[in-house]
């Protein structure tokens, strides 16, 4: 696997929170019920825990769709002990998660994440080829980066953010009398070598596990991808990590890349 390039920006404390990498696909014949129960035989070892979520929507398609025949598949949920990484599966739809769940845990960086990916990704398709059931075929990837900015990290009242973010005035009160509440945004880039893009979109939200108040922002690209081969799979996701932490830096502040111990 390849290694991080040497003048990426590096953190020693990030705020990420969730590192998702995923793969759109499409299946000849499709998945069934039962392909999801012998799965999780086989991984069950590892991925203890299981729970059922509605579906993804599928993407680049209506909202609305009208189904014929068998009901879609739900959204399975494989947890490991510590419910930190997951596997997540559907009819179209292969997602590992890293994620932090008590807000305490060590973030692994991205690639021991990718590696995981990778081998459970594999052995996915090694199952699929055991029972019968045609490769899957690519459409999409996607690698996407969720972090939470606490208001102990560097920021106290919304009019602080552009003390954190580069692309906020540094005063954006709204003038006498007024008073900033929240910030919400989003931003959209083209992926260098046109293979995709990369959204960025700044939400206030409230912490699941202690129920603070903080700003999540979140960085996903989005690209095609038709081939199945491993190394061209893993420079897709390398190369989506690196424009998200170039853009993650751009927008942000010197005095944020302080808060975060910024290295390089």
């Amino acid at each position: 696997m390849t290694a991080r390039p040497s003048d990426l920006p590096d953190y020693e404390a990030p705020p990420v929170a969730e590192v998702v990498l995923g793969v759109n696909f499409t299946i000849p014949g499709g998945l069934k019920v039962y392909h999801i129960g012998l799965y999780r035989e086989r991984i069950k070892s590892k991925f203890p825990k299981f729970q059922e979520q509605p579906p993804l929507p599928a993407q680049d398609v209506p909202a609305f769709s009208v189904f014929s025949g068998s009901p879609p598949l739900p959204r399975c949920w494989f947890l490991d002990e510590s419910e930190n990484r997951l596997i997540q599966i559907q009819a179209d739809r292969f997602i590992h998660n890293w994620r932090k769940v008590t807000g305490k845990e060590e973030y692994p960086r991205y690639e021991v994440i990718r590696d995981e990916f990778v081998a459970r990704w594999d052995e996915f398709c090694e199952f699929l080829v055991d029972q019968g059931v045609s490769k899957p075929i690519l459409n999409a990837c996607e690698l996407a980066y969720v972090n939470h900015i606490s208001k102990e990290a560097c920021w106290t009242e919304p009019k602080d953010l552009g003390r954190l973010f580069s692309f906020l005035a540094n005063d954006i009160s709204g003038g006498a009398g007024h008073t900033l509440e929240s910030v919400q945004c989003g931003l959209r880039f083209k992926l260098p070598g046109g293979n995709g893009h990369l959204n960025v979109s700044m939400t206030p939200a409230i912490r699941a596990q202690d129920q603070q108040e903080i700003l999540r922002f979140d960085l996903s690209a989005r690209g095609s991808l038709v081939s199945v081969d491993k190394a061209q799979l893993v420079e897709w996701f390398d190369g989506a990590r690196e424009a998200i932490v170039r853009v993650f830096t751009s927008l942000t502040t010197k005095e944020a890349h302080l808060c975060w111990e910024r290295e390089t």
